[in-house]
């Protein structure tokens, strides 16, 4: 079998958006992407894309974010 460089990584972002300004998080320390800005959300393991926004948006920011 050859070996395949392709790696799929899923992802699920969250945009907050107040007062027509997007929150922007600064990546460090992280070892991928460091120094540049982006948007909070990533998926880590074995959980639904609405658990990782949730997550995310607590550990990277501070939001608790609620279920409607």
């Amino acid at each position: 079998m050859k070996n395949n460089p392709f790696k799929l990584i899923p992802a699920s972002y969250i945009i907050l958006i107040k007062n027509e300004k997007i929150l922007l998080i600064r990546r460090v320390n992280t070892g991928y992407e460091d120094g540049k800005y982006s948007v909070v959300g990533l998926v880590d393991g074995n959980e639904t894309f609405v658990q990782a926004v949730v997550r995310e948006a607590k550990e990277e920011v501070g939001i608790d974010l609620i279920r409607c």
